[in-house]
């Protein structure tokens, strides 16, 4: 599988989704990141994208209140508002959007961080998100090969990929451990998704494949410098180690080019002038603006519109 600039793509799944996500983002690619929010077990996740494939619209039924603003269950706390069709519009324009972008994506990048999920006691529905409710709400169980849960995931994507005949799907599983579950509990859920994904991957070959970012994590970045200060996230150093191995893992060498070209450009936009008025700077800029414009010839499907704003109201200014 080979990802370009060419096509859009769509990640979901949990925080190492965006981790991701913004590298890509920030090198042009076409991405929809998380139109649900951070979404971390894979039943959620699954259910989200069967709501995007049909381009579910969400109603005020599908909405709850709770301290003093609407949320909902599918969806992460960044789409709650107090206002409930503000809500409804937010969580209705980002399922449009995904869906729209998943009807022409190559690629869709699927992150799962726990195999543990939360029901509700009252209608037993699994949820994305508990919104800080009391924990007397919730069931928590955790995914087991072979169950009702486990056998919807895999109808969901065997659905997914009947109706997107022109869609690779790649998982990973993300490195962030899951300290609550305690470490034995962490490692019993992140085998449960390996052996998953490993099961997929058996029943669509071509279709579906794996990065390991889990065990890039776990056996090439052992050492404690390589998580952040709460030691479960990995650091910075880390997730870009991670983004240079999958950027040789899925980038073509043309496609290597243009990000270091791109990175050149990120470093002159940043790069902060003794006197921003001077002729020299604007002489600077100039360039700049050529540069970008040979390769907007070269790969006109790339967006500069914000690059090159920037330059020309620099330029402008007297």
């Amino acid at each position: 599988m080979e990802i370009s600039h060419r096509y859009p793509i769509l990640m979901i799944g949990s925080c190492f989704s965006e981790n991701l996500g913004q590298h890509l983002a920030e090198n042009k690619f076409n991405c929809l990141i998380n139109p649900y929010g951070i979404l971390y077990n894979p039943f959620s996740i699954a259910k989200a994208l069967d709501e995007i494939s049909h381009n579910k619209q969400y109603m005020g039924s599908d909405l709850f209140s709770w301290n003093g603003q609407w949320h909902s269950n599918m969806h992460h706390t960044s789409f709650s508002n107090e206002d409930k069709e503000t809500c409804l519009r937010n969580i209705n324009a980002h399922i449009q959007e995904a869906h729209s972008l998943l009807r022409q994506a190559q690629c869709l990048f699927i992150t799962y961080g726990t195999a543990y999920y939360y029901e509700t006691q009252d209608a037993h529905a699994i949820v994305g998100n508990c919104h800080k409710r009391p924990e007397r709400m919730f069931q928590r169980k955790m995914i087991a090969m072979g169950d009702p849960t486990h056998a919807y995931i895999q109808t969901q994507l065997q659905h997914l990929l009947h109706d997107y005949p022109n869609l690779h799907i790649i998982f990973t599983i993300s490195p962030v451990r899951h300290a609550k579950d305690g470490f034995h509990g962490n490692q019993l859920s992140k085998a449960t998704l390996l052996l998953m994904v490993n099961q997929l991957m058996e029943e669509h070959p071509g279709r579906v494949s794996y990065f390991p970012a889990y065990e890039i994590m776990m056996d090439e970045l052992r050492d404690y410098r390589f998580y952040a200060s709460d030691m479960l996230h990995p650091s910075e150093a880390a997730i870009c180690y991670i983004w240079e191995c999958f950027s040789k893992t899925y980038f073509s060498k043309d496609t290597l080019s243009l990000i270091k070209e791109l990175e050149d450009i990120r470093k002159r936009l940043n790069h902060k002038p003794f006197r921003a008025k001077s002729e020299q700077h604007k002489t600077f800029l100039r360039q700049l603006v050529l540069k970008i414009r040979r390769i907007q010839e070269k790969s006109p499907f790339l967006d500069f519109q914000k690059e090159l704003e920037t330059c020309h109201t620099t330029l402008l200014e007297r």
